[in-house]
């Protein structure tokens, strides 16, 4: 058998896989609005004020600048539509596999070894996800990869004997410094190179000039760092990040899944149960050899990408733990390429099972295993981020609301809800699809439950609950994107036991969004419209007069009506009130509503928003603002009955 032959044919699936997925990449740029990152990534571009308003609102994130310094020039020549700056992402992407592909086929002879590791990453949801999104992963996967062919142009048997690197040298450096002013995880990235450099290059003036260049990149970042702590509105020890063990459990589940998906890590798991088997033979009969002959450039290339991924895990953790919470899933596949080396590898190490016997077979389980995930890519074309457009969209639409207020409810997980914040919002993620601007207020969901306190905000509610039944009024209540489901249920909840809402009702209208499921497709909502409806009113027929906007009859999910139905105190001794509801939901294709009664223990406190939670509510187990004493059942605490 030609074993070169059949292993270039072995790899013929994998190389159209790629392609496919690559040409995927371009597809459906504009079929999802700007999420809620990339909303923040256009609030630091969208003006003209030159690159240092870019840096001193970059300066209020927690990534580095030159992404969005880059973008800021892109979208002056281009504007500012979603797939003009989606595309350079794309780009990035597609070529930072290329430039993968070359390094990797240095080091790794067998190039279907290589196609399979191009194949897993680009089918990976990582990919999938952040190959259209206007954010700095696809820079930093292009800057991740030029790190990795540059250490392995320097390897021991790569740089010249007879004369010093400087070319090699002088790019490496250039490109560690853009890397760490990408994302800060390339930082660690670069340094892990730069380690592992240290301890292999036999060239000592090559080993002191890297470690000019790492000083030099590790001074001009920790200037940096330092002028972030200083401008930043973020509070770093109250954002989404964790440091219990449980926490970067979840992270390294999520780690394995985004870097494969699951059909995909079953490929690898065949790959690996295939080395054990060869392994076990080859202890049993010193004939067999575990594995293929493996090169010192490819063993030395394995340790440097196991060097570089152990680093950044251990680093990202103790930064984690020793200066401010950081460590999650996203931040360590930056440095994806190095994953993908140790895929191609692994795939080499059984090259000769493949080319053997019944290798026929597990050659074409793992096409099949692969090839699953190519359904995936047909989601391209389904709007899969938090509705911002078409939320915007149903609302204007709404009849009635020319020229009324809009009240928009603060979302979770971000800075306290100051008037800079606030302004943010209203301005730039409500208000970036909102053709009036000007009319939108952002309000904390304490803030319609506490409406006395809130300013305008109280005599509109009760105006709107007084015209629920006037065909021509505005029945809007609340608009909110990028929250969850028991939320919204528990803003109506209360919005419906206030006293002016006692002869109306609360209706809730979901906006769907595509999300991945198994190796196809299913949706969910992150989007959702708060309205008020007379009591005697139809929950089908209503939803019928509120779909007067343009476009967006294919994104209206599920609808559900809340009515309040009594406050009774379970708790003599601390005036606990549990409070029944009527609730009904109509699902999204289906004809009939559900219909349940719902106890629920009143909210008696107002406290501080804490944009560490995920959810709208801040301190929902607080002393004095839930009581679980006295209640029928703890299980309905927070309505959470009426989503089983």
């Amino acid at each position: 058998m030609d074993t070169t032959k059949s292993v270039r044919w072995f790899g013929t699936p994998y190389v159209l896989i790629t392609l496919a997925a690559c040409v995927f990449a371009f597809v459906g740029l504009s079929a999802s609005s700007f999420w809620t990152d990339e909303l923040f990534t256009l609030y630091v571009i969208q003006h003209a004020d030159g690159l240092g308003e870019v840096l001193r609102r970059a300066l209020t994130d927690v990534h580095p600048p030159l992404y969005y310094m880059f973008l800021y020039e892109w979208s002056r020549l281009v504007g500012y539509s979603e797939w003009i700056l989606r595309l350079p992402t794309a780009v990035f992407f597609v070529s930072a596999l290329a430039l993968f592909w070359f390094a990797a086929s240095r080091v790794v002879a067998n190039r279907a070894a290589v196609w399979f590791a191009c194949a897993l990453a680009s089918l990976s949801p990582f990919w999938f996800e952040q190959t259209q999104y206007t954010r700095s992963y696809g820079l930093a996967m292009l800057l991740a990869a030029l790190l990795l062919h540059l250490a392995i142009a320097m390897s021991p048997s790569r740089a010249p004997a007879d004369r010093f690197p400087w070319a090699w040298w002088l790019t490496f450096t250039v490109v560690g410094a853009a890397a760490s002013f990408t994302h800060a995880y390339l930082l660690l990235a670069f340094g892990m190179v730069l380690l592992y450099l240290l301890f292999t290059v036999p060239n000592l003036r090559l080993r002191m000039v890297l470690v000019a260049s790492g000083a030099l990149v590790l001074a001009c970042n920790a200037g940096y760092y330092y002028l972030l702590t200083k401008s930043t509105r973020l509070d770093f020890d109250n954002l989404w990040f964790r440091n219990d063990l449980g926490f970067f459990l979840r992270q390294f589940g999520q780690l394995l899944k985004q870097a494969l998906g699951p059909s995909s890590l079953a490929a690898v798991v065949v790959i690996g149960i295939v080395w054990l088997w060869r392994w076990r033979r080859s202890v049993a009969s010193a004939a067999v050899p575990a594995t293929a002959p493996v090169t010192p450039d490819r063993r030395w290339a394995e340790a440097l990408c196991i060097t570089v991924l152990v680093g950044i895990v251990v680093a990202g953790i103790g930064v984690s733990i020793a200066i401010k919470p950081s460590f999650s899933y996203r931040n360590v596949l930056v440095a994806a390429p190095f994953i993908w080396l140790l895929f191609a590898c692994l795939y080499d190490s059984i090259e000769a099972t493949l080319l053997a016997g019944r290798g026929l077979l597990v050659w074409t389980a793992l096409v099949v295993l692969v090839s699953l995930n190519l359904v995936r890519l047909g989601g391209r074309v389904y709007p899969r981020t938090e509705e911002w457009r078409q939320s915007a969209r149903f609302v204007e639409g709404l009849p009635g609301c020319a020229n009324e207020p809009v009240p928009a409810v603060f979302p979770y997980s971000f800075a306290a809800p100051t008037p800079a914040i606030r302004n943010l919002f209203s301005e730039y993620f409500y208000g970036h699809y909102f053709s009036e601007r000007e009319r939108l207020r952002v309000y904390e969901a304490t803030d319609f439950v506490f409406a006395e306190g809130s300013g305008e905000l109280s005599p509109l509610l009760v105006k709107r609950a007084r015209e629920a039944s006037t065909a021509d009024a505005c029945h809007l209540l609340a608009w909110s994107t990028h929250m969850v489901e028991p939320d919204v249920i528990r803003l109506a909840m209360d919005l419906a036991r206030q006293p002016a809402f006692q002869s109306a009702r609360v209706e809730i209208q979901e906006l769907r969004n595509w999300v991945p499921k198994g190796v196809g497709w299913g949706w969910t909502s992150n989007a959702y419209v708060l309205l008020v409806a007379s009591q005697d009113a139809d929950l089908q027929a209503e939803s019928l007069s509120y779909s007067a906007a343009p476009n967006v009859a294919d994104s209206l999910g599920d609808r559900w009506s809340v009515r309040h139905v009594s406050g009774d105190v379970s708790d003599q001794r601390t005036g606990q009130v549990v409070d029944t509801y009527s609730v009904q939901r109509v699902k999204y294709r289906q004809s009939a509503p559900s219909n349940e009664l719902v106890a629920v223990p009143r909210y008696l406190c107002r406290q501080k928003l804490s944009p560490s939670s995920k959810s709208i509510w801040p301190g929902l187990g607080g002393r004095g603002c839930y009581a679980s004493r006295g209640l029928p059942d703890p299980s309905l605490r927070f309505g959470a009955r009426i989503l089983e």
